[in-house]
């Protein structure tokens, strides 16, 4: 229900609407997000790296963290950290992405 799937300024993000053009709207809303940078190594495997990016926000819903540009950037970045492990999920996530968390769980509330 939210007003973004019915704002014409959204218009260009929203996958389905009705056949008739009404303002009554059916779909998904859907935001492109800049990328995060992989620095010097690069990408390692890509192996995981989704996973990572939707563990990473479910998680952060979860913990009643807002869904914004603010949870996305950490899973992003977790994403980013997976891409240049070699590992199907870096161990840099545990310490990196809690402290992010729980900074946004705390924000949140």
């Amino acid at each position: 229900d939210s007003p973004k799937l019915t704002a014409p300024e959204h218009a260009p993000y929203v996958l389905a609407r009705s056949n008739n053009g009404t303002v009554f709207v059916g779909g998904v809303y859907m935001r492109h997000f800049p990328a995060e940078s992989l620095g010097v190594g690069g990408i390692s495997s890509v192996n995981g790296a989704g996973d990572t990016f939707l563990g990473v926000l479910v998680a952060g819903l979860a913990e009643g963290v807002a869904l914004d540009e603010a949870l996305v950037g950490v899973a992003q970045r977790a994403s980013v950290l997976t891409l240049g492990d070699a590992a199907s999920v870096s161990p840099l996530l545990k310490t990196v992405t809690r402290k992010e968390l729980d900074g946004l769980a705390h924000r949140s509330l």
